[in-house]
């Protein structure tokens, strides 16, 4: 597969990460809507500076010293880089019915029961999930599962200074990734197509409540990535 070929036919998308000298960047297709997470490994000698917005891959090449580089438009700035080798991982994200792949979702619940996490977090059952809208992440190559994420809308019904009353909402319930598949803007995503999805049905806001132990990090992922605001917190001390 040629990398400049590929990345011309799927140049829409914009998600960039670093990660243990790793850079990772997400292109969608428009066709298919299938999301290729591309990684460079090894990366060195970058020059430019990397943001977060208006990302594009102009050129994959081997120079003359047989060098393998890598050139990307960065807020219309260029950005160079040299990297050792690449891989692809395709990612299909889409609504489906549950019961299609309850034995996946259930199992990897239960993966992330075993992180310890979360406070008091618990293996889902066949009841958490019934009744719930499912965004679900597949690898175009396995076939496999590797993250989810549901929740429900209701209407409000007692006004809040937050939310007004008989506002359309959804309640994010849970989103997961599996370990091996993060850092590569799987969960924003699912985030990104549930949010459309509501959006289109008439929804005005999302919300969820969190218990993870690593707080900073999961402000940042919804805060800082997907512009979420924050509304207030419940917290314990052991005394």
């Amino acid at each position: 597969m040629k990398l400049n070929k590929y990345e011309l036919l799927n140049r829409s998308y914009s998600f960039i990460s670093f990660e243990n000298l790793a850079l990772t960047i997400a292109v969608k297709n428009i066709g298919d809507n299938t999301i290729h997470f591309i990684t460079f490994n090894d990366v060195k000698n970058v020059i430019g500076e990397v943001n977060n917005t208006d990302k594009t891959i102009t050129e994959a090449k081997v120079d003359e010293n047989g060098n393998k580089l890598i050139e990307l438009i960065v807020d219309n700035k260029a950005l160079k880089l040299e990297y050792t080798n690449y891989s692809v991982c395709s990612i299909k994200v889409f609504e489906n019915y549950f019961a299609l792949y309850e034995d996946e979702l259930i199992e990897m619940s239960g993966e992330w029961e075993k992180e310890f996490s979360s406070h008091g977090y618990l293996q889902n059952e066949t009841k958490d999930l019934e009744n719930q809208r499912l965004i679900i992440a597949m690898d175009t190559e396995t076939n496999k599962l590797v993250g989810y994420l549901y929740g429900h809308k209701y209407k409000t019904r007692n006004a809040s200074a937050t939310i007004p009353e008989d506002s359309k909402v959804f309640e994010l319930e849970e989103i997961f990734v599996k370990k091996e598949y993060r850092s590569r803007g799987i969960g924003t995503t699912m985030f990104n197509a549930i949010e459309d999805k509501m959006k289109q049905e008439g929804v005005s806001y999302i919300t969820l409540t969190t218990k993870t132990k690593d707080y900073k990090k999961i402000f940042n992922f919804y805060i800082d990535e997907l512009g979420m605001s924050f509304w207030h917190a419940r917290l314990f001390k052991q005394i």
